[in-house]
């Protein structure tokens, strides 16, 4: 592995980087079943998570411009390109795949019954180094070719509990989805881009897409819109996403909550706003999706009980802000709006925040799994007894999501309303409003999990204390990133508005004002959390120097019956549920859809499957008669040399051994197998013919 640079610096962090991650995935293959090995390359991954961490703060601080570098392995070359808006991508790569590592040490003894800790490892950091390249190859073909590592990753380790039924449907479900609804669209848009441009590098695509229809650009970014909206569980086509999160292993949800659904963020903004021209409708489009994504996902969220599907509905729910807020900057940007870059980086600044919060939360709970042994908030209650630094990392997690000052959330969510509600457009306006309300409903449903899992009696069965260190190191990181996000924005808006600067060169982002002490949308509104902390701060000690009393609580009367006060405690199930009742039409209308789409999905991908199917038996069926045809005419008519025998013969045998092997195969296949190896033979096909286009 080589890679030439101009910036040196930069190239040496990135290929050490790289380098690392190789040898983290070397590591893990070689160790296969060893506790150790996988020690080994977790410790690995950690420290090439390390080595990249440094880029976002040097485009955050040190005004770097983009550098395009050449990655060469095996000889072959990728262009590389890393800019403002890659970094914003590596920082939260980096970070998650440093504090997952630091937890997996420990966490992966959950799972010693499964065993295989090296090729856990090994995949965890395919998963990892994945999603980076991902968002710095500045190539169209090996953005695809990064894209479906990335989903196959993804997959196994979603799988990885595959003994279990509801695992394995959920895996396939993700499976099936990835490549129907995501993997699909983009290899259609990405070769007709290529096709149409005459280019596979996307800097140079820029130069190229100008001489393009207006239809033609409007239906590529269609099809990057279901490309990366499925990928980023934006509804209608987020079905996929409730299931797939809750079944994999709690590390691994950090990561796919976190990065892989940010990864389709990136996606979307480098290729319909950089690579394509951006359009107030598309901006729209991506606001008003954004907007109905985070109110069916935070209610949806609201009746959960359990933790982590509870965790994957408010998934949906934050990309939906993210999608808001990016769209009502990409919409104001159209018709050259100051207020373009606070929409763009309150989104970017809110997919940051979550991927901290939510990869803490999912931490979180599987600090819960590994202690209480299960994830049914009904069964747990009393955890911060047991683990009392677990509660307090969780409850700043809580307030984060829940746009509590002076935490990190707060800040973006402040600036996605300021947004919409100044932009005097009334469709951003509405969707700020609701944006606002549903903000109410992430709070209360954090309120549930929160006072569910730690506060009142226990109820599961604990037979140790906190969890290891290592694995409060790793949560501890996201914590303190919570808390500094929010309180000092400075330290991440820079690099965000740089990544404004690079998708909307044309716009000044004057206007936005960022210093240590201060948030300014000049001339009109601001925010100070050094100022609101020394507040909050003082109240607190007035507080505590006064001293709350505390009340004696009262005893449940039972009719003179000796009753625990397990059994009346309010548990998860009873929180909400007269509100429940009165949005119960909007729930069933959200089931339906949920439903709906899976069945949709299963029929398509059972009739292609039965259509190749066919196809598979009637020409290996065909080419066998015709082989065997030729065999039989040479063997009664040309009997003076015995070529039959010697050749012909032979390959019809063996054509007819393949041939009935075949339909044994696929007669007894599972479906879901079958259509996995067709999809996988479909992608092949298509990235051979973009390759032949491209060589054309």
């Amino acid at each position: 592995m080589v890679m030439q640079s101009p910036s040196p610096n930069l190239g040496t962090l990135l290929e050490s980087s790289l380098i690392l991650y190789l040898a983290s995935i070397v590591a893990g293959i070689a160790s296969r079943s060893s506790r150790t090995g996988a020690s080994i390359s977790f410790g690995i991954a950690a420290a090439a998570s390390l080595c990249s961490l440094p880029i976002p703060f040097v485009y955050g601080f040190s005004g770097a411009k983009p550098v395009d570098l050449e990655l060469w392995v095996l000889g072959t070359e990728i262009p590389i390109h890393v800019d403002a808006l890659s970094a914003v991508l590596i920082f939260v790569v980096s970070v998650l795949t440093l504090a997952s590592a630091l937890y997996s040490f420990n966490y992966i003894d959950h799972y010693r019954e499964i065993g295989m800790f090296g090729y856990f490892a090994a995949l965890f950091s395919l998963f990892s180094v994945s999603m980076m390249l991902v968002s710095i190859v500045n190539s169209a073909l090996w953005f695809l070719f990064m894209w479906e590592v990335m989903t196959l990753a993804s997959y196994f380790l979603i799988n990885w509990e595959h003994t279990k039924e509801s695992v394995r449907k959920a895996a396939w479900k993700y499976f099936v989805t990835m490549h129907f609804l995501s993997t699909l669209p983009l290899v259609i848009a990405i070769a007709l881009l290529v096709s149409l441009t005459g280019h596979d590098v996307l800097t140079a695509m820029q130069n190229s897409v100008q001489k393009l229809s207006t239809p033609i650009i409007a239906l590529l970014q269609s099809l990057f819109i279901i490309g990366f909206g499925s990928k980023a569980g934006i509804v209608p086509m987020h079905f996929w996403l409730p299931d797939a999160h809750p079944a994999a292993p709690s590390n691994v949800s950090a990561l796919l909550s976190g990065a892989m659904i940010k990864v389709a963020v990136y996606g979307l903004i480098r290729f319909c706003a950089f690579v394509l021209p951006p359009s107030y409708a598309l901006g729209m489009i991506i606001a008003v999706m954004g907007a109905l994504s985070l109110t069916v996902g935070t209610l949806m969220a609201l009746r959960q009980t359990d933790a982590k599907r509870l965790l994957a509905y408010h998934s949906i729910g934050q990309m939906g802000y993210i999608w808001l807020g990016v769209g009502a900057g990409i919409a104001l940007a159209s018709i050259n709006s100051s207020l373009a870059v606070v929409g763009f980086v309150a989104g970017l600044y809110h997919l940051v925040n979550h991927a901290v919060f939510k990869g803490l939360l999912f931490l979180s709970s599987g600090s819960m799994i590994y202690r209480a042994h299960t994830t049914d908030l009904n069964a747990m209650g009393g955890l911060s007894k047991y683990m009392p630094y677990t509660a307090a990392l969780t409850l700043i997690a809580a307030l984060s999501i829940a746009g509590i000052p002076p935490m990190n959330g707060f800040v973006s969510k402040w600036l996605i309303y300021e947004s919409t509600f100044l932009s005097g457009n009334g469709i951003l306006v509405f969707c700020g409003i609701m944006a606002l309300f549903i903000s109410a409903a992430t709070l209360a449903s954090f309120i549930k999990f929160y006072t569910s899992a730690f506060e009142g009696t226990p109820r599961a069965e604990i037979t140790e204390g906190e969890v290891p260190s290592l694995m409060l190191a790793g949560k501890s990181i996201l914590a303190a990133l919570c808390i500094v996000m929010g309180v000092l924005p400075i330290t991440i808006v820079n690099l965000l508005t740089k990544a404004f600067s690079v998708v909307f060169p044309w716009i000044s982002p004057a206007r936005f004002v960022v210093t240590p002490l201060f948030v300014t949308i000049s001339g009109v509104t601001g925010y100070a959390p050094l100022i609101l902390v020394a507040a909050m701060s003082a109240f607190l000690g007035l507080g505590l120097a006064i001293g709350v009393p505390r009340a004696k609580p009262a005893s449940v009367w039972a009719c003179g019956s000796e009753v625990e006060t397990k059994q009346y405690k309010m548990i998860a199930l009873h929180y909400y549920r007269a509100y429940e009742e009165y949005i119960h039409a909007l729930y069933h209308v959200s089931h339906e859809l949920y439903e709906g789409l899976g069945q949709a999905l299963r029929a398509t991908s059972r009739g292609l499957a039965s259509f190749s199917n066919r196809i598979a038996i009637g020409l290996t069926s065909a080419f066998s008669r015709f082989v065997r045809s030729v065999g039989t005419y040479i063997a009664n008519n040309v009997r003076e040399v015995y070529i039959d025998e010697a050749v012909t013969w032979p390959v019809t045998k063996a054509i007819i051994a393949i041939s009935r092997l075949a339909s044994r195969i696929v007669a007894k296949t599972d479906i879901d197998t079958f259509l996995v190896y067709s999809s996988l033979l479909v992608l092949a096909l298509s990235i051979v013919v973009i390759t032949f286009a491209l060589g054309g």
